[in-house]
């Protein structure tokens, strides 16, 4: 998963979780690597759990419970960018950054 906007990356990077709005995906539910940049020059971020909260998000005030944990100052702004990014469709999901574990 790609967190190429600076908001809810920051805010990932600096509180291990974030609120995101993306495309519909197949998985809903799953383990996943995050990364920044392109899909063919990226950096890793870490590994992510990813979960899907709400499908079919329409209006900003759905995200009002959620986006005080998504890197964005009001939720009118956060779907705007998202809109932009993302096109028509989009769903809320939850990822936390999992831990590094040494072994």
């Amino acid at each position: 998963m790609f967190f190429n906007v600076t908001e809810a990356r920051w805010f990932l990077l600096t509180n291990g979780k974030v609120y995101t709005l993306r495309k519909p995906r197949k998985r809903e539910n799953c383990i996943e690597q995050l990364v920044k940049g392109s899909r063919y020059k990226h950096k890793s971020i870490g590994l992510g759990q990813v979960k899907l909260i709400r499908k079919n998000i329409t209006h900003p005030r759905e995200l009002i419970p959620y986006y005080h944990q998504s890197g964005f100052f009001t939720p009118n702004t956060w779907y705007a960018v998202a809109k932009e990014k993302s096109g028509e469709r989009l769903d809320l999901y939850e990822v936390i950054l999992c831990p590094l574990v040494s072994v």
